[in-house]
């Protein structure tokens, strides 16, 4: 899973407008010191840093925070560690965090419903939360099972699960409506366990005109949820 898990992180790296796009979706709702959950090879966290006075990155591997470390170690207002969400450990709380990124990670926990007290637990009073998981477990295949997935979320599953975690939900909608249908077709129907290239790159030239038309459509599906939730 580590390796298909990179391999993803990489081909995803190339879609530059992909990870914008996603970045745009939750900016509205950062603060000026950031926490990102799961940092990967940096993908997202690159936006992060605009205008930012402090911003954690974490992740669970050696080799993506070695990686982190080449790509933002120079930026001052940068701090990189291991955060564990099996664990909550180790401890971010001195640096009074008001935001945190939790982009495609919840998913990989077994107890999904623990971790997010830990993200709560992190977070100064008032402080929000920015979660994306892959929504629609009918959706859940090939795809899901090779990048460790434990499970994908409905609506209503994602929305208790928050507010359990003494959360307030502010906000919770689909996001990338056209990306389900690529997931369905590799993940269910050619059992692929890796997104091929040339869709990928087909998916990147897109991405603009898919961001713009994503709003205007209400139906309720999307290849993600995106949840934004106060302490």
């Amino acid at each position: 899973m580590d390796i298909i898990g990179q391999e993803t992180l990489e081909r995803l790296s190339q879609i530059d407008a992909y990870g914008q796009w996603q970045y745009r979706a939750i900016r509205p709702f950062l603060g000026r010191r950031v926490m990102e959950i799961g940092s990967g090879i940096g993908n997202i966290s690159a936006f992060l840093l605009a205008g930012r006075e402090r911003v954690v990155l974490t992740d669970i591997s050696n080799n993506y925070l070695s990686t982190l470390k080449q790509r933002f170690a120079a930026k001052s207002e940068v701090r990189i560690g291991a955060f564990d969400l099996d664990t909550g450990q180790p401890s971010y709380r001195d640096e009074n965090i008001n935001s945190i990124v939790c982009m495609n990670v919840l998913e990989h926990i077994q107890d999904d419903a623990r971790a997010l007290e830990y993200l709560k637990d992190t977070l100064v009073p008032g402080g929000r939360l920015a979660l994306l998981v892959p929504a629609h477990p009918t959706l859940f295949g090939t795809l899901d099972e090779a990048l460790g997935h434990f499970r994908r979320y409905s609506k209503q599953e994602l929305s208790e699960k928050i507010t359990a975690a003494g959360f307030t939900l502010e906000k919770i909608f689909f996001f990338n409506r056209a990306g389900i249908f690529g997931w369905w077709l590799n993940g269910r129907v050619l059992q692929k366990k890796i997104l091929p290239f040339g869709q990928l790159g087909l998916f990147g030239k897109l991405v603009p005109v898919l961001e713009k038309l994503d709003p205007l459509f209400s139906f309720p599906f999307g290849l993600s949820l995106i949840a934004v939730a106060r302490k």
